[in-house]
């Protein structure tokens, strides 16, 4: 018995070391599969802010070209990126690189204007592959010590969208001469840094629905989802503009819209005119003021809400030649068809 228990222990000494050995190979492999975990966590975390950067950055020109229209009097929010040469793409790239992340393909705009775009990433460096792991979407890559070989990047992707202020413009003897953007005079004698200010460029979680065509818009309204006519005879775009309206400027005087067998806008459930007073009479100073906020509002929400053109005072304002501002219009006659009596608003 003596011999058989010196025997055992002879055993359970030889077995001590390689038991040691395989728990320290053990936590060798887990402190490694951590390190990568770990590593991989980083590369995704510093992707995600080289997305996010990118994305905010490849608005910044748009936020410039909207800038450059306030300090000449015109409302900011008119600008779409077909007034940015070279598109989203120089800006977003240089942003990327700054955080260390590359574009993983062209931004992405969408909306009417271009005003909200997508931007996908990857990092520079990459975590290579253990031998044996499998290639998966590897690709040819360096690691953060200059080791190269297949191995994957961190990828990420981001949106972000313009968010623009409300400008007013206050107008003298018919004619705009002062603009303020959320109560901030920026013309006359704005400051591009203040502007900038007022044009907030944020993250968002997703694309804007409405295609971006790199045109404002075409006569047919060909940048818009079709609509089917609703209650009234029409459009519902048309409606929604027309419950804003009254909801922010209410309707002491009539608001006409359906007009059967015109063929211009009114016959097509596109259009609605806002009385500013009664029927072919000059409006007084507070309904003339009111029609001014009405087609003020109506520019600064023209890209929101799918506005065409707006008519007031014998002047059009349309969003094709937004950069021009309000025109002036032939003497048509009489106040009425002049647009002195009422907000005229065509939609697409």
């Amino acid at each position: 018995m003596l011999r058989r228990m010196q025997g055992r222990r002879r055993d359970e000494g030889a077995a001590t070391p390689v038991l040691m050995m395989g728990m320290v190979l053990f936590l060798a492999m887990a402190l490694l599969l951590l390190s990568r975990i770990a590593q991989a966590g980083d590369m995704r975390t510093r992707a995600q802010t080289g997305a996010d950067a990118a994305a905010l950055g490849a608005l910044a020109p748009l936020r410039d070209a909207g800038v450059d229209l306030a300090l000449t009097g015109m409302d900011p929010s008119v600008a779409g990126y077909w007034d940015v040469p070279g598109g989203p793409q120089p800006s977003a790239a240089r942003y990327a690189d700054e955080n260390g992340t590359v574009l993983d393909g062209e931004p992405e705009l969408s909306g009417i204007a271009g005003d909200t775009v997508k931007v996908s990433v990857k990092t520079k460096d990459c975590q290579l592959l253990e031998e044996g792991e499998q290639a998966g979407n590897a690709e040819d890559c360096t690691d953060a010590s200059g080791e190269k070989g297949q191995g994957r990047a961190g990828t990420a992707t981001a949106f972000a969208t313009v968010k623009w202020p409300l400008c007013v413009p206050v107008y003298g003897e018919g004619v705009a001469y002062e603009l303020y953007c959320d109560g901030v005079k920026v013309f006359p004698g704005g400051d591009r840094g203040t502007i900038e200010k007022l044009i907030k460029l944020r993250l968002v979680d997703k694309a804007d629905p409405i295609a971006y065509t790199g045109l404002p818009a075409d006569e047919d309204g060909g940048n818009y989802p079709p609509e089917a006519v609703g209650p009234g005879g029409i459009t519902a775009r048309t409606a929604e503009m027309r419950a804003k309206v009254i909801e922010n400027f209410g309707a002491p005087y009539p608001v006409g819209c359906l007009r059967v067998g015109d063929p211009q806008d009114h016959g097509k459930g596109r259009a609605c005119d806002f009385m500013t007073g009664p029927y072919g009479q000059m409006p007084t100073g507070a309904q003339e003021a009111r029609g001014d906020a009405i087609a003020a509002w109506a520019v600064a929400n023209a890209k929101e809400l799918g506005i065409h053109y707006v008519i007031w005072k014998q002047r059009i304002w349309n969003i094709e030649r937004a950069g021009e501002g309000w025109r002036p219009m032939e003497n048509r006659g009489s106040i009425t068809q002049n647009h002195w009596d009422h907000v005229h608003i065509s939609m697409y």
